[in-house]
């Protein structure tokens, strides 16, 4: 998805200032609706730990970190994904807490939310970063 954004936005015959401020447009034009979205998100990761969020707001915060990163990587912004990638994992750990809780997996899952939200995160970056989750001829 970086890589077809940043292809996306190469494309446009404008110049790079031009790319950056549009860039920065949509990420404010984000930042309306889902204030969240900016910064690293320790505050919406504690409500998330927590439990204070509801299932459509997480999924919401999702979506848009995920496309306000899209635009700033696109845009060639200075930024990393590294933030926002474990910022993405966070939610669908949650997700996964409360849908444990719910159904009655695993049993009451209300007390591992901080555990789901950290597999999410490592998931959600390894797959970003094409990082193997087991071993392999390198003898791990």
């Amino acid at each position: 998805m970086l890589r077809y954004s940043e292809d996306r936005f190469n494309l446009l015959p404008i110049p790079v200032f031009a790319r950056l401020a549009l860039g920065g447009l949509i990420v404010g034009a984000i930042s309306v609706a889902f204030p969240e979205v900016w910064g690293n998100g320790y505050s919406v990761t504690n409500q998330m730990l927590r439990g204070e969020l509801a299932l459509d707001f997480l999924m919401g915060v999702f979506f848009a970190k995920l496309l306000a990163t899209l635009a700033t990587v696109g845009s060639g912004a200075v930024g990393d994904v590294f933030t926002p990638t474990l910022f993405l994992g966070r939610p669908w750990g949650a997700l996964l807490s409360r849908c444990c809780t719910r159904r009655g997996w695993l049993g009451d899952c209300r007390r591992a939310r901080a555990p789901f939200a950290l597999v999410g995160m490592g998931s959600v970056l390894a797959a970003t970063t094409h990082s193997a989750a087991t071993g392999d001829d390198h003898g791990f």
